[in-house]
């Protein structure tokens, strides 16, 4: 009898062993952990709605409005604008995403469907047209790594030469069904380069892809749910079906590469509509650690949204950071907070 027990016993140390190995453990919700770094300046302009944000080095980030792109140090200061609005050559007029490589700032207009690119003085150093849709890119070297949101199409990340205007499809990263769909939330993508190799992932599953072997790393998860969609374009055409779609399932938020394993932040949970508008109470957020060598995964944290926002976010050095916003006596504070883990 006793070597029964001891049987069962072992049995559940490996089941349990099992699901840490495949982040497949479940840990409770925690407040949010975020850390203020800075509140940003608006002495000469006010924010308003930020699209976008990104790491430009230890001192300094590099952020857009709607109409604007600004500089800024870690201490809060605008350092300098970017660029200028309008429509002429080296101008841009709607500002979506920015990235940086450190040396240099990469604007891309989603109206005008150009990349515009900088030096850290905002000295212009080129544009370049580009014809497809843009969901977010990665710049390394003289190519930018783009993560389309074309919904027609099955290839997902092209590598585009800004200084030639040539791209070529990379077909290690294959998507559709939901992906098609929930493409539509702004935020940044499931796309980051480590050590010359392009990885990415698709938004509706959690499958880690590295674009030089095209191997696949999948994360085990009892808590990522996406419901399979056969006809993603008739869900498309239709404004409340695509709505609750996206506010129903799951999507991969964007991956981070650390010292020998990636981060990934993925939405769980849903969103309900209600008269008063989105209920966020049952939304959080979960992040999960993946090894690419032995492919183990676990959970590291989940917090709720709060006023956590998935556009405006950036990738550091081992963490996230994002945009935080909030009226103090009639006037809005934007504050950068880095996510501890």
């Amino acid at each position: 009898m006793l070597k029964v027990w001891n049987l069962i016993f072992l049995f559940f140390i490996l089941l349990f062993v099992s699901c840490q190995e495949r982040g497949d453990s479940e840990i409770p919700i925690s407040d949010p952990p975020f850390a203020e770094i800075c509140t940003l300046s608006q002495e000469k302009n006010a924010l308003g709605l930020i699209n976008s944000i990104d790491w430009v080095c230890d001192t300094a980030f590099v952020l857009c409005t709607d109409s604007q792109v600004y500089l800024y140090s870690f201490s809060g200061s605008l350092i300098r604008t970017i660029g200028q609005s309008g429509r002429a050559k080296f101008e841009y007029r709607s500002p979506r995403i920015v990235r940086s490589d450190g040396n240099r700032i990469f604007v891309w207009d989603g109206m005008l469907a150009k990349f515009i690119w900088y030096d850290i003085r905002g000295q212009v150093q080129g544009e370049c047209d580009f014809n497809r849709g843009v969901s977010d890119f990665i710049v390394e070297g003289n190519h930018l790594w783009v993560y389309s949101s074309n919904k027609e199409s099955n290839i997902c990340i092209v590598c585009f030469d800004a200084f030639s205007g040539e791209s070529v499809d990379q077909d290690f990263l294959h998507v559709g069904g939901g992906h098609h769909i929930l493409i539509r939330w702004m935020s940044r993508a499931p796309i980051c380069v480590k050590d010359g190799i392009a990885w990415a992932m698709p938004k509706n599953k959690l499958e880690l892809c590295r674009s030089d072997t095209q191997d696949i790393v999948r994360i085990q998860s009892s808590t990522f749910h996406v419901e399979d969609v056969q006809n993603p374009k008739a869900v498309i055409s239709d404004r409340k079906k695509m709505e609750e779609y996206m506010c129903a399932n799951s999507f991969v938020v964007s991956i981070l590469p650390a010292e020998n394993e990636f981060l990934v932040l993925c939405a769980e949970g849903v969103l309900l509509k209600t008269a008063a508008g989105l209920d966020r109470t049952n939304r959080y957020y979960t992040i999960y650690s993946v090894n690419p060598s032995s492919g183990a995964s676990k959970k590291l944290i989940k917090f709720p949204q709060s006023s956590f926002s998935p556009d405006q976010m950036m990738l550091g050095q081992n963490s996230f950071y994002c945009i935080s916003h909030k009226i103090e006596n009639e006037e809005d504070i934007y504050c950068l907070e880095k996510l501890k883990i």
